[in-house]
């Protein structure tokens, strides 16, 4: 493919008027993204940050016990580096709008990739390291949308690589496998062949809207689900965790087999229940992260990049169901909505009459399991965001920008509620 100039009328921003980017391609932007570089753009309190960052945590240490050389040094990191970052198109844009206003990710030919080290106890501990990654940000207009933090602890014995990446290039998943593959070149592994991200925005203009399908799906709702918010506390994001356990995860699963349906799906019932609760209704509607791989585009599982949208979950409730009855039916919806996970969030809002549809929502995280796993730090704006890892003890992080804390503990309350199948 030709490298467009950046003044081909595509893009009317340019980074330096005296040398200007060269580029490898232009890419359209996902509805998810636009809302991205939106919410990323807008002014904020003067002690907030990007909500749209995601922290990937890799201990060298285990990565060390595989490689050849027994240790990773800072030139091995940024040849890895290099090395994966010059394989995928997002993880070398920037963004900005087209004359028409719509944004666009530009994809750099080459970049330089920003890599620091600090010592952790210098910098308020990890979380205070945390803290002060967010507050500086990343800038969209200017590639590329990471950088890498190693943080060697010499008391300790301790190294680890923080990769700080705008989500609006890559989502959760896409994440996992770059993280996996500088893993492997730290290693002298071999690495799979690319799929290139383009391949996905093209299959994406072959698609039907998906409106129809969303108009009936919500026909009869009558007005958005909204748990309350405290301003005051709004602007910032807390999270808590809870396990599960072994055995109470191993009842669940067994109890969502028994209805046919993933334990996804029965956890979304036990959400909608304390939501119908909270807001004394018999029809509730929350947001729920879906991939947006759609298996029907051939190597869609290796794409690096943001295919993830949001999508309404409406559940109404009928007194002569039972809850596993309940639970099915939900799964029997869902699957019918599948071949509409791409439409637009803001499109469905729009076909609603009700514009914002809900302020809270569901993320059942499944990941690709790579050789050394991560750990991943995610925000967005939603007032309460219900992240269920799914571990053989499955763990159930709320996120709360001014939401009642306490919903957490109404969810775990409604799971135990939960019937178990007959034995």
């Amino acid at each position: 493919m030709s490298a467009p100039e950046a003044t081909d009328g595509a893009v009317t921003e340019s980074v330096d008027t005296q040398a200007k980017p060269v580029l490898e391609d232009v890419l359209p932007l996902t509805a998810v993204q636009e809302a991205i570089v939106y919410h990323s753009t807008r002014s904020r309190e003067h002690d907030s940050h990007d909500p749209y960052l995601i922290i990937a945590d890799l201990d060298l240490a285990v990565v060390a016990s595989g490689a050849d050389s027994g240790d990773v040094d800072d030139s091995a990191l940024r040849s890895a580096l290099e090395t994966v970052i010059a394989r995928h198109a997002m993880l070398r844009t920037s963004y900005t709008r087209r004359r028409t206003g719509a944004p666009v990710a530009r994809v750099h030919t080459e970049v330089e990739i920003r890599i620091d080290t600090v010592d952790p106890a210098e910098s308020g501990g990890p979380e205070g390291l945390r803290e002060s990654l967010r507050r500086q940000g990343i800038s969209l207009t200017s590639a590329p949308p990471l950088r890498a933090v190693v943080t060697r602890d010499s008391r300790a014995g301790t190294a680890h690589l923080l990769l700080v990446v705008h989500h609006v290039a890559l989502d959760g998943w896409s994440l996992h496998r770059v993280v996996d593959e500088i893993v492997h070149v730290l290693r002298g592994e071999p690495l799979d062949p690319v799929v290139p991200i383009s391949d996905f925005h093209r299959w994406r203009t072959t698609l039907p809207s998906g409106l129809d399908s969303w108009r009936r799906a919500l026909t009869g709702l009558r007005a958005p689900t909204l748990v309350p918010v405290d301003p005051v506390a709004a602007h910032r994001s807390r999270v808590i965790a809870r396990s599960l356990g072994v055995e109470a995860s191993r009842q669940l699963r067994t109890t969502a087999r028994s209805a046919g349906a993933s334990v996804n799906t029965l956890i979304q019932v036990a959400w909608a229940l304390v939501l119908a609760d909270l807001d004394d209704s018999d029809d509730v509607v929350f947001g729920a992260v879906v991939s947006g791989r759609d298996p029907a585009l051939p190597g869609v599982d290796e794409m690096v990049g943001m295919l993830i949208n949001t999508i309404p979950v409406r559940v109404r409730l009928d007194p002569t169901e039972t809850v596993v009855e309940l639970i099915t039916r939900l799964q029997r919806e869902q699957l019918a909505l599948l071949p509409h996970h791409h439409t637009a969030l803001g499109d469905i809002g729009a076909a609603t009459g009700l514009g914002e549809l809900f302020n809270t929502l569901l993320v059942f995280e499944s990941f690709p399991r790579g050789a050394v796993r991560p750990q991943l730090e995610d925000e967005n704006t939603y007032a309460a965001t219900v992240l269920v890892e799914d571990e053989p003890d499955i763990r159930i992080l709320l996120e709360h920008r001014g939401a009642d804390p306490a919903l957490l503990d109404r969810l775990l309350g409604m799971l135990e509620t939960i019937p178990p199948p007959p034995a």
